[in-house]
Formats: C-alpha cells, sequence, structure tokens
C-alpha cells in the first residue's frame, strides 16, 4: 500500500513538472506582436581578451505586452558576468519577483536567457543589456581573432535600422582586417586609425544573423589567456577570400538580374504607356453620343415617363439608394397604393397603412415592410428601424431591397440609354489608364537614369493627356440616351432653380403634383417644398393630388419623412453583427563565429 502510494505521489511530481515546464515555455513563446524598429550593438574589446557588451533595442508594441527576453547563446568555455539593464534609459533590477521593470537571468547549456519585464501597450519602449563576456578572442601565434556573431538567429521577427560598432583596445591598428557575414546588403566599414569597424544593415529578415569575422595584432591582448600555439592567419584569410569571392559573384549575378529586369519592365511601361495613349484616342467602335452637362441643358417642366427612383438611377448610373426608395414609397401615396402619415405626439415616427393588397405580389420590398415588419396592415418607422437584429430578418431586409434595385436598374436599362459596349470600353481604358499611370508615378519616385526619367516623364505627360482627351470626348449614351439624359439633367437643373420661377406662371398645380417624389430621389426635396410653399395656398395645395402628402410640404416635413426613412432603413439593414466575423559589403555564409542562435522576442 505504502508502495503503491509512493508510485502515486512521484507520478504526480512528475506531471506536475511537466506542466510547470509547459506553462514557463508558453511564457517565453507568448504570442505578442511588435516590431524592432532599431537595434544597436557596442562592443569595447578588453586587453584579457573579454568584451563588454552593450545592446540597444527598440521595440514597438501596437498591443499590449508584458516584457521582451534576450538569449545569448555561448560556447562552452564562456560566460557573461557584470549584467545590468535599463528600459527607457531607467535602470531595471535584477531579482525573481517578474515585477514591473525587473529582471531575471538563467543559465543553460547553451547561454543564458535575460527576461526582463516592463508592462506595455500601443508604444515603443528601449531596452538595454550590458554584461561582460570572457574568452570571446582567440590570441594564436600570428594573430588574434574575434570571430563573434553579434546578432544571432533566433529573432522570430525582422529587425531594422542595424548598427554595431566594435571598438578595439588600440588605435593606428595597421594590421586590422575584418570581415562581415550576413544579407547582402550590409556594408563593413573598417577605420584603423581608430581601430574601429562598424557594420551597417537596413534591415535583417527573422532567422538571420550578423557576424563580424575581426584579425588585429595578438598585442592588443596581452593579459588574454585564451590562447593557441598555432598559426592561423593564412587560413582565415583564405576562407573569407573565398566567401567574399563567392558573395561578390552573387552581388553580381543579382545586380545583372535587376538590371535586366529594369529593362524589361522600362520597356513594358513605355510601350504600355504608349499604347494606353493610342487605345484612348481611338473613337470606340460603336457610335456613341454626348448630352448637354447639367450647366447647359435647358430647364425641362414636364414630368419624366419613367418613376423617381429609376430617374436616379439614371441620373448618378449607379443602384438606387433609400432616398430612391423613400420616393417610391410616395408615388405609391399618390396611387393611393398606401399612406403615409406622422404618428401624433412622436418625434420622428411614420405610419404606413396599406390601402390596396394587390401590390405585394412580387414586389418584395412591400412584402418586406408590411408581411414581415409590419402586422400586414401597417408598419411604423419605429417597427422598421428595429427589425435585422436577428440574421434571418438582417438577410430578409439585404434580399428584399437588393431585389428592388435590381428591378429598378432593369427598368432603366430597357430605356436604352446606355451602350453596354462602350461602357465595357470605356472602363477598360480607364483601368489601363490608371494601372499605367500609377506605375509612371512610382518609376519617376525610384529612378536615377536620366534617360529613364525623361522617357518616363514624357510619357506620363501624354498618358494624362490622353486620359483627359478619352474624358472628354468619350461618352457611354446612344442617341436616345443622349437625348434623354439631357432632358433629365433639365429637369433636375429646373428643380434645383425652383425658387426662380413663379410656379403659377409656369403651369398650374397639377403640372407640380408629380414634383415630390423626383425631388426627394434627387436630392432637392427642401428646394421644391419651399417653392411650392411660396407659390401656393394652404388651400390650394389641399384641393390638389398633394393632399397624399400635403403633411409633408411644411417645416421641411418631406426631408425629414425621407432623412428618417432613411435612417430607419438604414438601421434595419445594419443591425446585424456576424459572431464568427505577417567598407565593403557582407559576404554570405559564415566563417563559424560562436553565438549563433542568440535572439530575442516579447511575451
Amino acid at each position: 500500500m505504502e508502495r503503491g502510494g509512493m508510485m502515486k505521489r512521484n507520478i504526480v511530481l512528475i506531471f506536475c513538472c511537466i506542466l510547470f515546464s509547459l506553462v514557463g515555455i508558453k511564457d517565453i513563446k507568448a504570442d505578442v506582436n511588435y516590431d524592432v524598429n532599431n537595434y544597436s550593438v557596442n562592443i569595447d574589446i578588453q586587453k584579457n581578451g573579454s568584451l563588454v557588451v552593450r545592446r540597444s533595442i527598440r521595440y514597438d508594441f501596437p498591443d499590449e505586452a508584458h516584457g521582451v527576453y534576450y538569449r545569448q547563446n555561448l560556447e562552452s568555455n564562456q560566460q557573461i558576468s557584470q549584467t545590468q539593464v535599463w528600459i527607457n534609459g531607467q535602470e531595471a533590477q535584477q531579482n525573481d519577483s517578474a515585477g514591473n521593470n525587473t529582471y531575471k537571468i538563467t543559465r543553460d547549456d547553451k547561454g543564458y536567457l535575460f527576461k526582463v519585464y516592463h508592462n506595455a501597450d500601443n508604444q515603443e519602449v528601449n531596452f538595454t543589456y550590458q554584461y561582460v563576456l570572457n574568452n570571446a578572442v582567440i590570441n594564436w601565434k600570428d594573430t588574434a581573432e574575434l570571430n563573434f556573431k553579434v546578432i544571432g538567429d533566433g529573432w522570430e521577427t525582422e529587425l531594422n535600422n542595424i548598427k554595431v560598432t566594435i571598438k578595439l583596445p588600440g588605435q593606428d591598428v595597421s594590421d586590422l582586417q575584418a570581415w562581415s557575414h550576413g544579407p547582402l546588403t550590409g556594408t563593413t566599414k573598417v577605420d584603423k586609425k581608430s581601430g574601429q569597424v562598424t557594420l551597417n544593415l537596413a534591415e535583417l529578415p527573422a532567422k538571420n544573423f550578423v557576424e563580424s569575422h575581426i584579425l588585429f595584432p595578438v598585442a592588443l591582448t596581452p593579459e588574454n589567456t585564451n590562447v593557441r600555439n598555432e598559426k592561423h592567419k593564412a587560413e582565415v584569410q583564405k576562407q573569407e577570400k573565398q566567401l567574399a569571392l563567392e558573395a561578390n559573384r552573387k552581388r553580381k549575378a543579382q545586380e545583372r538580374k535587376d538590371r535586366l529586369w529594369a529593362g524589361v519592365m522600362f520597356v513594358v511601361i513605355c510601350v504600355g504607356s504608349f499604347g494606353s495613349i493610342l487605345y484612348n484616342l481611338m473613337p470606340l467602335k460603336e457610335e456613341t453620343y454626348r448630352p448637354l452637362s447639367i450647366k447647359n441643358a435647358p430647364h425641362v417642366f414636364e414630368l419624366p415617363n419613367y418613376e423617381a427612383a429609376v430617374a436616379q438611377s439614371l441620373f448618378r448610373d449607379t443602384d438606387p439608394d433609400n432616398k430612391a426608395l423613400s420616393a417610391y414609397l410616395l408615388e405609391l401615396s399618390v396611387k393611393r397604393v398606401i399612406k403615409i402619415e406622422p404618428i401624433p405626439n412622436k418625434k420622428k415616427d411614420y405610419l404606413l397603412t396599406l390601402l390596396d393588397e394587390t401590390v405585394l405580389s412580387n414586389n418584395e420590398i412591400l412584402e418586406l415592410l408590411f408581411n414581415k415588419i409590419g402586422d400586414t396592415k401597417q408598419v411604423s418607422m419605429k417597427q422598421i428601424k428595429k427589425y435585422g437584429k436577428k440574421k434571418h430578418e438582417h438577410m430578409n431586409v439585404v434580399n428584399a431591397y437588393k431585389a428592388w434595385q435590381k428591378s429598378v436598374r432593369t427598368k432603366a436599362s430597357k430605356l436604352g440609354w446606355v451602350s453596354d459596349n462602350a461602357k465595357s470600353a470605356m472602363i477598360r481604358r480607364a483601368i489601363i489608364s490608371g494601372i499605367l499611370l500609377s506605375i509612371l508615378i512610382v518609376g519617376l519616385i525610384v529612378t536615377d537614369n536620366s534617360a529613364a526619367l525623361w522617357v518616363m516623364g514624357v510619357s506620363l505627360v501624354l498618358l494624362v493627356a490622353s486620359i483627359l482627351y478619352f474624358i472628354m470626348k468619350g461618352s457611354i449614351y446612344t442617341k436616345t440616351g443622349a437625348a434623354g439624359m439631357t432632358e433629365l439633367r433639365g429637369f433636375y437643373r429646373m428643380m434645383d432653380d425652383i425658387g426662380r420661377f413663379n410656379l403659377k406662371e409656369v403651369g398650374d398645380i397639377v403640372l407640380w403634383e408629380g414634383l415630390l417624389p423626383y425631388a426627394v430621389a434627387l436630392g432637392l426635396s427642401k428646394k421644391v417644398s419651399k417653392a411650392l410653399i411660396d407659390n401656393f395656398t394652404s388651400e390650394e395645395l389641399q384641393n390638389s393630388n398633394f393632399i397624399y402628402y400635403y403633411p409633408f410640404i411644411y417645416h421641411n416635413g418631406i426631408a425629414n419623412f425621407s432623412n428618417d426613412f432613411n435612417s430607419s432603413f438604414t438601421r434595419g439593414m445594419g443591425n446585424y453583427s456576424s459572431p464568427s466575423g505577417g567598407s565593403g559589403g557582407f559576404s554570405g555564409g559564415s566563417s563559424g563565429g560562436f553565438g549563433g542562435g542568440s535572439g530575442g522576442g516579447a511575451f
């Protein structure tokens, strides 16, 4: 029994150890979003062959984070000491409390792990690590050598704006040589006078490293105990020569590839641009006509022979919107199909009453309003506004609205105003010209070749000129469509200028009875309502077909109804929210420096 209990306790203990290990791993590898905007490393080589390393890493946290970590991998004979950490210039305390602005260090068989605790949210934070690393330099018989991956390949994110400065313990070092390894876009500067090597790199992709390999006189590290009784300088120089030749070969190959690609793109851009210019200047295959502009169209006082929603769709060449739907309901009110009236003592609420049930047949929008939202006879704005919170209700609104829009567009299309072939050709020309215009602008920004600049500049000017020509001369309208659009624009202009006319002199009240739905659809309801009030008495309005929307004429009532219906219907469409909803160039390869796998992150 005792043996069984002991076994049970051992199993529990093992399980707990595994659990805590997993928790620890999860804590370190927590998925926190961050960018590293700047990464600088300053290394001072000491006379005893050790390094004083100071790393300054600027993190940008778009979201919440609780700290960062940095791993320094080392060889088995190396240790670090005299550690210090600063957060935005303030020194952090080393302890195991896991409190804010503290850090702790753990060691394993690969090296050391710094874990820094600092709460951050949507801000940039600068973390600086400083430590002494021993046994970094090897004193050979003929040279001293530092071969160090100053930035390891353990980073999971791209590093930006990298600068590494390595300072020797002496100046005027004539026998100083340095090579760097990593992305071929990096540069190395060797300053023998000041005894300093500087590495610069704009960006380092994740899982990549930066390595520095330096040879200098043994006399600079006389106190170094890490000594090898062999000659090594010629071997290093041979190795680095091969790496440099390979890097230069790759760099030249990439340059040739870049030049070839740039040449091909230049030819394509030029040919494409001039092709687009000619395409824009070519007349359309199908003859089209241009309607007069609104400014030049003569005033038209007769009502169109199509609905107000169709007028809006034709005028804007788009699907009708909620204002057009409001106008449609007003037209039904005049036809005595429905009745619209304000609800007494209820601000911004109207009641729609169905008077003719036969209109519901094959009419999804009215079926929705009266049978699904209302009680089959009546529906209020308040009910419409509240509807649509459930997914099936939301889909009912969307489907009915799209069906109504489609029916209006079909009616507009049947009038034959627009040539589909001409419209497709105009869209193609606009897309092609837009793409080439963007490419030319980008090309002008990035190129530094004067001949290419000149050619692309001329291409850009000619392309813009051809676009303007195509806009001014091109048209999507048939002969019938141009005439119809001129009349519609004249009708719009008349309503826009309606305050200038004496309506009674233009025509009697019968002429103006059907004007309001069109004014609502085309966004001119306030002007038209005011003109009617200014030109006709309340008795004249009530003794005409205006009686069907007489309550809306005064106090901007017609605009209020349109706006309130628009707001209510839009609210109904948007109520439902779905829950379901990455002094020379660097050489490639590596010279085998220590520190591989070093890296960092955030938690």
